[in-house]
């Protein structure tokens, strides 16, 4: 179980008092006792319809830090996936502490809650558990064992008792201060105010109010909130909004037809010259054998142009796939090392691991070493990674597993995969950085991972791959400076991506975050390997990840009918030009099935991250429509003018939805019956207030008023 090394937080005691329900003998109390071996010993609900829960009253007031779900010795249906848990003071007045996802394997997990509240901690009598989805589908929901470490001493929760009472007052006053406000009650509201000195909201937003709602000075209230972006009070917003991809098909028929554009292939590799916009694609396999043509893809023109046919003529790669290539932005070079053998190459006794460079300006391909495991370097490999730093104009290559002679027995496991290697290109030499057996605490050797380089931090960032049978889910830095290893995510949270044999990262330095692709992937809970393409994010700074989009396909390409999206892949590329922040991916296999199905189709990706600019252009829409609408009621053709001339700049009329919704705004001109009752000078303040509320939305939720309504509270 979970070890609290704070001196004052302890394990806190508990009884079960309350229940949505339970089946047989898999009572709510067996929780209390940890028996991973007691297939038993949990509580099942008799139902998975919501809700289902489980409320646990402390012997003492405490303030929870923390809660432990101890689980089964194996994997079990039940097993819960999704769970909420909440806490308070009353039964009746609970607050969210956590929410997330438990793995589906016999390793109880430990979460932090939630227990401050505007800089000050909170205690709890009582903690909720809402189970809400379980691993196996329509089954029932199961909780072996809860844990739950906090404080209790009176010398803590006295206080903090004492001050929910008196935020709790304050936050009914506020309630109260909001609901007068909105009914234009302003001779009550000043004098509760002045009465408790309780503040409605940050000053900001009560200026705000005063200018849009009170004086109707649309201009100042644009102006505000052009203030309020500058001084990046509207930042916690615009980073909670979801990153939107779109993706474009580049695929030309005519050179296709013509022969002018790359055979249909799998485990080749790319490489961006994002200064340049040209696109570099090199060798893989088509099905039934191995490639070594070089092209290039000319964004502007839309071209490919085949460099060389056969690479091996020109003193270059033998026909090969599952090897890697490199981009050196500052000489305009590309290296590539190692390949995969078939079973016939691994019988020869000399399996050598030659280290090729091609000078993109001169055209020439040269040999750096004929086998770098003789020159200090790695043996030959495939499913490696390799990343370049122009800075000190060195090579990383970490992973990938060794190939050798078949006749050649290897008794631990281990030394099937390479370590972390430097090759440093001025001076022709090798490091060890970290040895395959070294590799294995946090830096684990490792084959079909993905690997980037940030050059303003120097780390190397490794996600994901595969170790013998198992497969591997953590994110890892290494520093390549101090030698030091960070693991950033150790793989058993729920909210990362699926493991997977083909995962596909970059790295924009500027955002200071990895974009995932995910391929071939394999569910470690259901054991259900399936093409999931899956494309998230990871932000460094924040240290998580989040799930952009997410495509499934179960069968093959032939059933796939989204032609504005790829088909799910795996052995595809994937790469990034950071310059103008566009991705680029072409071919891979589509389908598990058939095995000598290729695909060459080239997509271009587009992020689109939601900015301060882009808010901006909402809050003024809200602003000036509200104002448009004010004017149908007094002034229409004035309406009409400024519709034309002062919103519809606002709106991207491309955007079908923007469109239609500026074609309705046509509709106040027409006098309505349903409102006849309100007069015009009520119907102008509940508009005003509409958008107040919200443009406040976008304010940190501590600055804005209460998100709740004093009406919410009654049950009529």
């Amino acid at each position: 179980m979970a070890s609290i090394v704070t001196e004052d937080v302890s394990r806190l005691s508990y009884s079960v008092c309350k229940w949505s329900s339970f089946t047989g003998e898999y009572l709510p109390s067996n929780i209390l006792e940890n028996k991973p071996h007691d297939q038993k010993s949990r509580w099942s609900s008799e139902t998975n319809d919501p809700p289902q829960f489980l409320l646990l009253r402390l012997a003492h007031p405490a303030i929870v830090h923390k809660i432990t779900f101890g689980k089964y010795e194996n994997r079990h249906v039940c097993n819960v996936k999704k769970v909420e848990v909440y806490g308070g003071i009353e039964e009746d007045h609970l607050t969210l502490l956590w929410e997330g996802g438990l793995q589906n394997n016999s390793q109880p997990e430990t979460f932090s809650l939630r227990h401050t509240l505007d800089g000050h901690v909170f205690p709890c009598n009582f903690i909720k558990i809402l189970p809400l989805q379980s691993w196996g589908q329509s089954f029932n929901f199961s909780i072996w064992y809860v844990e739950m470490w906090g404080l209790c001493s009176p010398q803590v929760i006295l206080p903090a008792i004492e001050w929910v009472q008196q935020y709790r007052n304050q936050q009914a006053v506020r309630l109260c201060l909001k609901h007068l406000r909105q009914c234009d009650f302003s001779e009550a509201y000043e004098a509760l105010q002045k009465k408790t000195r309780v503040l409605l909201e940050h000053p900001r937003l009560s200026e705000l109010h005063q200018q849009l709602v009170v004086e109707g000075n649309y201009v100042s209230a644009e102006k505000l909130m052009e203030l309020s972006a500058e001084e990046k009070l509207l930042d916690n917003y615009v980073a909670k909004q979801p990153v939107k991809p779109q993706w474009t098909l580049l695929n030309s028929k005519t050179q296709q037809i013509s022969g002018k554009w790359p055979y249909m292939r799998g485990g080749h590799q790319m490489c961006f010259d994002s200064e340049n916009e040209v696109l570099y694609l090199f060798g893989g396999w088509d099905g039934s054998k191995s490639l070594a043509d070089l092209w290039s893809y000319d964004i502007n023109s839309a071209h490919w142009h085949q460099i060389s046919s056969d690479t091996s003529e020109e003193g270059g790669p033998s026909p090969c796939s599952c090897h890697k290539m490199c981009f050196d932005s500052v000489n305009k070079k590309l290296y590539v090392l190692g390949h995969y053998a078939d079973g016939e190459q691994q019988s020869n006794a000399d399996l050598a691991s030659p280290l090729y460079r091609y000078c993109i300006r001169k055209g020439v391909w040269s040999v750096l070493s004929s086998d770098t495991n003789a020159d200090g370097g790695p043996q030959l490999l495939y499913d490696h990674q390799i990343c370049f730093d122009s800075v000190t104009q060195s090579l990383y290559v970490f992973g990938g597993r060794v190939l050798m002679s078949s006749n050649f027995y290897v008794k631990e496991m281990m030394n099937e995969f390479s370590g972390l290697y430097a090759y440093h290109c001025p001076s022709n030499k090798w490091s060890l950085l970290r040895s395959s057996i070294d590799s294995c605490g946090d830096l684990r050797a490792r084959m079909a991972h993905s690997m980037v380089f940030h050059p303003v931090s120097r780390r190397l960032y490794i996600l994901g791959g595969q170790r013998g049978r198992n497969l591997l889910s953590d994110l890892v830095s290494y520093d390549v400076e101090s030698d030091e290893v960070e693991v950033l995510c150790d793989g058993t949270s729920s909210q990362i991506p699926a493991v997977g044999y083909t995962l596909r990262a970059t790295l924009d330095p500027v955002r200071n975050q990895i974009c995932l692709l995910t391929g071939l992937n394999k569910h470690s809970q259901d054991k259900k390997v399936g093409l999931y393409l899956s494309l998230w994010t990871y932000d460094i700074a924040a240290g998580k990840w989040s799930c952009i989009a997410h495509y499934e396909q179960h069968s093959n390409i032939l059933t796939w009918q989204q032609p504005d999206m790829p088909c799910p892949r795996f052995a595809h590329q994937f790469v990034y030009d950071h310059i103008h922040q566009v991705h680029y991916l072409f071919g891979g296999n589509p389908s598990k099935d058939h095995s000598h199905m290729r695909l060459d189709d080239l997509w271009k990706l587009k992020l689109f991250h939601y900015t301060r600019e882009v808010l901006l252009l909402r809050c003024r829409y809200l602003i000036r429509k509200c104002r448009y609408q004010e004017l149908a009621l007094s002034d229409p053709v004035e309406a009409i003018s400024f519709l034309r001339n002062e919103l519809s700049s606002l709106v991207d009329h491309d955007n079908a939805e923007e469109s239609k919704e500026f074609r309705e705004l046509t509709l106040s001109l027409i006098p309505s019956s349903s409102n006849s009752h309100e007069n015009d000078t009520s119907r102008v303040w509940k508009q005003r207030s509409q958008v107040y509320n919200q443009l406040s939305l976008f304010f940190p939720e501590q600055m804005a008023q209460p998100s709740e309504s004093l009406t919410d509270l009654l049950n009529i």
